[in-house]
């Protein structure tokens, strides 16, 4: 969980955070969803995963579906990683598959097998620690993107690859009419580009995606919740995740109706 403040201030000490602070940013992580890509059902090994802080009661919040708690007869072990501030215990036992294994008259297969072991247990570690920096690093920029779209006078979203809105400005809330709780999770298109631009959206988003050249300011038309058109001007940038890789594109949108209409009665004015 981490902390996020008003008007892009700079907190320079400890003593001005609790003051400058406008709200807490934090992300759940799920073992399941972690750890599924390892397909623990179909190897010789079950895994445990516990959270052994001092001060708390030992906790249990993953097991693999061939772990069992009271099988004496296979191998087990232990070992304690410390993981931004908590204390995780990995416990490693064998399945009956392990010794199946050794019916094999090599008896090279058996020291592979301990060995793949050990290798299946560094390999989870190193997994956790990559992803749990991962998780830091998106978290600590999504705090500072917040902190200054929440501030911004223009319109401030931004979308996955899948055009799905991630957020959503005070300010666009004001020009659109959709609150935050009604835009984000919807795709922006369905929001706010109207039914003749869906494909030339579409297309501007696969474009980023692909990395091909794409408009970065451009001007068109954007639709209210009321069906009022707007004329705006868009500026759109990247978002990127720690590898590099492209993970969504952040918009700032400004209106600029008013600005074309006033040009106009001036051009209008002139020619007369």
């Amino acid at each position: 969980m981490l902390p996020t403040y008003g008007n892009a201030v700079s907190v320079k000490n400890v003593e001005q955070r609790p003051s400058a602070v406008s709200g807490l940013v934090d992300t759940v992580v799920s073992a399941n969803e972690l750890l599924s890509k390892l397909e623990l059902s179909q190897q010789s090994v079950a895994l445990a995963l516990y959270d052994t802080t001092a001060g708390v009661s030992s906790e249990r919040f993953f097991v693999s579906d061939r772990f069992a708690d009271n099988r004496l007869d296979q191998l087990k072990t232990k070992k304690i990683f410390p993981i931004y501030g908590r204390e995780w215990t990995i416990e490693i036992q064998t399945t009956p598959t392990f010794w199946t294994q050794f019916n094999h008259r090599n008896g090279l297969y058996i020291g592979l097998s301990i060995v793949s072991a050990s290798i299946l247990l560094a390999a989870l570690a190193l997994l956790i620690q990559l992803n749990a920096a991962r998780r830091r690093e998106q978290q600590l920029g999504q705090a500072k993107f917040v902190a200054v779209a929440a501030s911004a006078t223009d319109a401030v979203n931004s979308v996955d690859t899948n055009d799905t809105v991630l957020d959503w400005n005070p300010a666009a809330s004001a020009l659109f009419g959709y609150s935050a709780e009604q835009a984000l999770g919807r795709s922006l298109s369905s929001l706010i580009v109207p039914q003749a631009l869906h494909a030339v959206q579409a297309e501007m988003l696969r474009r980023v995606c692909r990395n091909e050249e794409a408009l970065k300011h451009y001007s068109t038309i954007r639709r209210t919740q009321d069906g009022k058109e707007l004329e705006v001007l868009i500026t759109t940038s990247p978002i990127l995740d720690d590898a590099g890789s492209l993970i969504g594109v952040a918009k700032t949108i400004s209106d600029q109706t008013e600005e074309r209409r006033t040009a106009i009665r001036l051009r209008l004015a002139l020619d007369a």
